[in-house]
């Protein structure tokens, strides 16, 4: 059975500085120039309550706690279109003024990325049951990404159309949803059966900190183990 939450969670939040060089059109794995993890400010200490002997005390709490069964990425990218050989040596390049992509995470290390599509029902429901979200969950995935509308984008040549995908979410602005600046969608490696949180860039845009970033997003976690469970990232520009 899926273990209650703790009272006291610590989430995580990686600032991702990404350099990005492509050969083709195709997401690869970014460089990782810098990472830092933030932790909540969290109140430990019990509430102390001394009232009245032989009365009744009726009381309304509010608790704001962090939730282990996400954990966020936020970030910023730069990147280049390359033609270089298989020593790396370059012939030309091209280095954007205004970075623009996707950045994807997945738990697999392998994915073919002509065989990705929109994720369905099913493929949220597998997800789901490996990280022991439980259906009375009002934070598993297919109630999280249940926003259904995203900006068009491509993963290499494959295009997605607007609000072609049925699991996508906005993440925060300025802490609240006050806008639609970071969109995150759900596809899926129906060769490798793996699935994918997108995260669609928008260059140097106000965050959910007052902060400037090209990416936000969030990727799910299994609260009912100790230890963190790992994401392999990609990216493409252009």
């Amino acid at each position: 059975m899926k273990r209650e939450k703790e009272w006291m969670i610590v989430t995580v939040s990686l600032v991702m500085l990404g350099v990005i060089i492509f050969a083709k059109a195709e997401p690869i794995g970014p460089y990782v120039i810098s990472n830092i993890t933030e932790t909540a400010d969290l109140v430990t200490d019990g509430l102390l309550m001394n009232h009245t002997k032989g009365k009744i005390t009726t009381a309304l709490f509010n608790v704001t706690q962090p939730n282990e069964d996400w954990k966020g990425y936020v970030g910023n990218v730069t990147g280049k279109l390359v033609l270089w050989d298989s020593t790396n040596y370059s012939l030309f390049d091209w280095t954007f003024a205004t970075i623009d992509g996707e950045v994807y995470a997945s738990r697999s290390d392998s994915i073919t990325w002509t065989t990705v599509s929109c994720a369905d029902s099913t493929h949220v429901a597998t997800e789901d049951t490996f990280l022991n979200h439980i259906a009375t969950q009002p934070d598993r995935i297919n109630e999280t990404f249940n926003n259904a509308t995203h900006p068009e984008f491509f993963v290499g040549s494959t295009q997605f159309a607007s609000d072609d995908c049925s699991f996508s979410l906005y993440t925060y602005t300025n802490n609240t949803l006050e806008g639609k600046a970071f969109s995150e969608v759900l596809i899926y490696d129906t060769t490798g059966s793996n699935l994918i949180y997108a995260a669609l860039m928008n260059d140097s845009t106000l965050g959910f900190d007052e902060k400037n970033y090209d990416f936000q997003m969030i990727v799910g976690e299994d609260s009912s183990n100790s230890a963190n469970l790992g994401y392999y990232f990609y990216a493409e520009v252009g």
